[in-house]
């Protein structure tokens, strides 16, 4: 199976305490808009994927609809967070269990193994890129180097091998990259992007780099020949369809 022929996704329904979600800016959340795209975003997942699975909100966490900051899932094997800001420090267990519930649909039959960071660990998965080959970890203010070890030392069994990148700017690793194709990262044309182009060089990894100008349309979603991108940012908007185009893919844009 490809990198992005996925067969299964999980989304988590928005709180309707979202308007006190974590934010790095001080304007108000529009709780309706955002559950009016976030609808928007789950209805697209149904298309694209075959089988979607949608976890409760839990109005103890206003991010929890964030779900992918709670677990990293490569192969068989799950692996836990303890997240980074204190305010969603729990938000993983009804992931887990949801996980736990519908891993034979994940994995053809088989089953997870799980496993859970501990001590001084703490990471978001918006910090993790797995490439198909290897896994990235961005160390950021949400994600430290114990975490990295722990995943690091999870992995190791698979022979996956685990690299460490410098979050200089935004919040995520993901914030500045994605992943375009099995040889392409899609990074920002900024300070971020460009320091985490030098980790990358440095490691020698095999990749090549597609530069957009504005950071929120650096994260992209591939699914199959299909990628889905952030509206209004006509700059980077162009290039990432170009760049679709050569590669056959099919665009769809969402307003997040």
């Amino acid at each position: 199976m490809s990198t992005f022929d996925y067969n299964t996704a999980f989304v988590r329904d928005l709180a309707q305490s979202f308007i006190h979600a974590l934010s790095m800016n001080k304007e108000h959340i529009d709780v309706a808009l955002a559950e009016h795209q976030h609808r928007q975003y789950a209805d697209m997942l149904r298309s694209l994927v075959p089988s979607v699975h949608v976890v409760a909100a839990d109005e103890r966490y206003p991010d929890c609809n964030f779900i992918e900051d709670t677990c990293i899932v490569v192969n068989d094997v799950c692996i836990v967070a303890h997240l980074g800001a204190p305010t969603r420090q729990g938000e993983e267990v009804a992931v887990q269990e949801a996980l736990s519930n519908n891993d034979a649909l994940l994995l053809g039959g088989d089953r997870l193994t799980f496993h859970k960071v501990n001590g001084g660990a703490m990471f978001d998965g918006g910090d993790i890129l797995f490439t198909g080959r290897e896994l990235l970890v961005g160390l950021s203010k949400r994600t430290n180097e114990e975490a990295y070890s722990q995943i690091k030392e999870f992995l190791r069994p698979a022979n996956i091998p685990v690299y460490k990148l410098r979050v200089a700017k935004g919040l995520h690793l993901k914030s500045a990259i994605t992943q375009l194709d099995q040889t392409t990262f899609i990074l920002h044309d900024g300070e971020a992007g460009h320091v985490i182009r030098d980790d990358l060089n440095a490691l020698g990894l095999p990749f090549n780099y597609l530069l957009v100008p504005d950071m929120p349309a650096c994260n992209i979603l591939r699914i199959r020949d299909n990628i889905v991108i952030q509206a209004g940012f006509p700059s980077s908007e162009k290039i990432l369809i170009k760049a679709a185009q050569e590669r056959g893919l099919h665009v769809h844009k969402l307003e997040m």
